[in-house]
């Protein structure tokens, strides 16, 4: 392994080991307003999801906090490229709130078609990523992202 790479995963785990109770005793004292997308990732059928290496480390679709002054399309861009450095060339077709299990969120959902599966993950904010089936998912997944991926399978007429 990397030194540099241990070191930064290191870092971000001791971060986040102080810092997550503070930020939620924030998000519950004060509720503020957060705005974030998830985006589906499609290629042949199959839909990509990660396994975020934090919080719950279920199967998830990849997606992330917009920046300020940054729109919900610019945002779902540039989490996609991060996380898993693929650049959308193509439209994104937003496919409408996800559901958040927090009150104040506003989680944007958009679909993107991509030419090939080529993904990199950083394996500090992205544990794994792999391609599924919309029929069968995993069961150590996120339930909230279900309505989501019904919604889109309706849109482009799959039958579930």
């Amino acid at each position: 392994m990397d030194f540099r790479f241990a070191m930064r995963y290191a870092l971000i785990k001791i971060f986040w080991f102080f810092a997550r109770p503070v930020q939620q005793t924030y998000r519950t004292i004060y509720k503020p307003a957060k705005k974030s997308v998830k985006v589906i990732i499609e290629n042949g059928g199959d839909i990509l999801l990660v396994r975020p290496n934090y919080a719950h480390r279920l199967w998830s679709l990849p997606g992330g906090g917009l920046q300020k002054g940054e729109s919900f399309e610019e945002a779902a861009r540039r989490e996609i490229q991060e996380e898993l450095g693929v650049v959308l060339s193509t439209s994104l077709t937003s496919l409408g709130q996800y559901p958040s299990k927090h009150q104040n969120f506003d989680v944007r959902a958009f679909s993107a078609l991509v030419p090939d599966r080529s993904i990199s993950t950083d394996g500090i904010e992205i544990m794994e990523a792999q391609w599924f089936s919309p029929m069968a998912l995993p069961e150590d997944r996120a339930h909230r992202m279900d309505p989501i991926i019904t919604l889109y399978l309706q849109r482009n007429k799959i039958a579930a």
